[in-house]
């Protein structure tokens, strides 16, 4: 077995009690957060929701975070996991502390650096980039060929580029080509 996989199965649990650990760490309270497992993402591994709030005190309101999603299949890389739940874990820590968004900016760094996780937008995590993969192949739904250079394109969801073909508007290829074929799944 790697050193990314586990035995076993993380759990919601789990993450809420690293971030009752952490919320000590960094004197604040998420424990209003919801925690969520995503069975649909296919390239994000984690994702921090935000609500805006309006206030007496603040007429332009600020954000706070709702909800933090993680994806299923990190679950069971061991290290992905970890560096996950403590990124999305980061997100929060820094909107409730003064109600705006950061993004990945040198205020969410810091916060990355104080609980304890790498301080990166992307993870380069293999097996959890493996289960990615393999989810983004499962959940295909349309593939666009172009018949003049073979070019293969797949599509998860029904976006502008299959959107245009369904209603057979001109899409072209980058060899310059309009013959596209759309083959739904």
């Amino acid at each position: 077995m790697s050193k990314t996989q586990s035995s076993t199965k993380h759990t919601l649990e789990e993450v809420r009690a690293e971030y009752d650990r952490l919320d000590i760490l960094c004197n604040t309270d998420t424990s209003h957060i919801d925690l969520r497992i995503s069975h649909r993402a296919t390239h994000r591994y984690g994702y921090c929701h935000y609500v805006k709030r309006f206030s007496a005190k603040c007429i332009q309101g600020f954000y706070a975070p709702d909800y933090i999603s993680i994806t299923d299949f990190i679950l069971e890389c061991e290290e992905q996991f970890w560096d996950t739940i403590r990124h999305e874990y980061a997100h929060a820590l820094v909107t409730l502390r003064d109600g705006k968004l950061h993004r990945h900016d040198g205020v969410w760094k810091s916060a990355c650096c104080e609980v304890g996780c790498k301080p990166k937008r992307t993870a380069t995590d293999r097996e959890a980039g493996r289960r990615s993969a393999e989810r983004r192949k499962q959940n295909v739904k349309y593939i666009v060929r172009c018949k003049k250079c073979e070019r293969t394109w797949t599509y998860i969801r029904a976006g502008s580029v299959v959107k245009s073909m369904k209603a057979k508007r001109n899409c072209t290829c980058p060899c310059g080509s309009h013959d596209l074929v759309l083959t739904e799944k």
